[in-house]
C-alpha cells in the first residue's frame, strides 16, 4: 500500500512538473483583454482613478471594475508631463465604446490615445500554483490563441 501511494505521489509530481514546464513559454506572452482600455497622454490632473471613474470621463461608457494609473510612464513630452491608465470594464462592449470615443480626443490641448490593453499570465498560474492575491489582474487561465502574441517577436 505504501509503495502504491509513493508511486502515485511520484506520478503526480511528474505531471505537475510537465505542466509547469509546458507553461514556461507563456511568461513572454501577452494577451489582448477585450474589457481593458489602455489610455496614454493623460494630463497629470486626471491621473487619479477616482477622477477617471467619474461619469464625465470613463464612467459614462459602462460599469468600471478597476482603474490603475501607470506611474512609470509619466514623462515630460513636448506637451509637458503626461500619464497613462488601464481602465478595466465589466463588459467588453463598454471598453470598445470608450476606445472609439476617447481615441484622438483632445483634453487640455493634448491628444489622448486609447487602445485595447494587454495582460500577461500570473506567475502562480505559470508554476501551477494557486494565486494568493484575490484581486490579481493577471491571467489565471489560458487566453484565446488569436488574442495572444509574444513580446520577443
Amino acid at each position: 500500500m505504501a509503495k502504491m501511494k509513493a508511486d502515485k505521489r511520484q506520478r503526480d509530481q511528474q505531471r505537475k512538473a510537465k505542466l509547469t514546464e509546458s507553461r514556461k513559454h507563456l511568461s513572454s506572452v501577452r494577451v489582448v483583454q477585450r474589457n481593458l482600455v489602455f489610455v496614454v497622454g493623460l494630463p497629470p490632473r486626471l491621473a487619479d482613478p477616482e477622477i477617471l471613474k467619474r461619469h464625465e470621463y470613463f464612467g459614462k461608457f459602462g460599469k468600471i471594475h478597476k482603474v490603475v494609473i501607470n506611474q512609470s510612464t509619466s514623462y515630460a513630452g513636448s506637451q509637458g508631463p503626461s500619464a497613462s491608465a488601464y481602465v478595466t470594464y465589466i463588459k467588453s462592449d463598454d471598453a470598445l465604446r470608450a476606445i472609439q470615443a476617447v481615441n484622438n480626443f483632445t483634453i487640455d490641448n493634448r491628444s489622448i490615445k486609447s487602445s485595447l490593453g494587454t495582460t500577461k499570465y500570473c506567475s502562480h498560474f505559470l508554476k501551477n500554483q494557486p494565486c494568493p492575491k484575490p484581486d490579481c489582474m493577471y491571467l489565471h487561465e489560458y487566453g484565446k490563441l488569436q488574442e495572444m502574441f509574444n513580446i520577443h517577436t
